[in-house]
């Protein structure tokens, strides 16, 4: 969709990350609890770097998309995999007021690689109001493995672990931030498979 200029947001996160707090401290060696805090936003930042790379969410998040208009073509490519659900599609009509696109309207494409919301065969994308207003459309989608870290692939469990743990040993004190190391060549690996074809530095 990249004649379709966008933005994308997160509007709910997670309800959970997807590594715990203890088997990270033991795998750290940290026996004491005055870190924890710390140690959450390790997990956090390990997650969205994660995510990042990979284009993904890995437990369910729901996610906001808005754009100026909606396609030339017969779809909306979804930039965040992978689909779980299209909560709602809203658009401002000609007349300045915020319709709903009916759910009859379209049809999810739940490719891993290429998730896309499609027009029905006999159906059209409405008209907006046009002006070059950046969200005319608006985009509400689930994505995600699941509501359970049982629900996210192994590979990609390995690598926030292996990312929070570099993180946590190479973060100076002080607040958490993101670390230019934190996903090494082995985390890379593990998560290969779920990479997207154009990795994001």
């Amino acid at each position: 969709m990249a004649q379709v200029k966008y933005k994308i947001k997160v509007s709910v996160p997670p309800v959970i990350e997807p590594v715990e707090l203890d088997p990270l401290k033991r795998l750290l060696k940290i026996t004491w609890d005055h870190e924890n805090a710390d140690l959450l936003k390790v997990i956090k930042s390990a997650r969205k770097r994660c995510e990042k790379l990979t284009r993904r969410h890995f437990i369910d998040t729901t996610v906001r998309m808005n754009l100026p208009m909606f396609p030339g073509d017969r779809w909306i490519e979804l930039p965040r995999r992978p689909l779980q659900s299209v909560t709602s599609i809203k658009y401002q009509d000609t007349d300045d007021a915020q319709q709903t696109l009916a759910v009859t309207e379209y049809v999810m494409d739940q490719d891993d690689e290429r998730p896309r919301i499609v027009l029905k065969s006999d159906k059209s994308w409405p008209a907006v109001l046009g002006g070059g207003e950046p969200d005319q459309v608006e985009v509400l989608y689930v994505c995600g493995y699941g509501t359970t870290i049982l629900s996210v692939p192994d590979e990609i469990l390995q690598a926030v672990m292996r990312a929070a743990t570099r993180l946590q040993r190479l973060r100076a004190p002080g607040p958490v931030k993101i670390h230019a190391d934190m996903v090494d060549k082995t985390a890379m690996e593990m998560l290969g498979q779920y990479l997207p074809g154009e990795v994001i530095a």
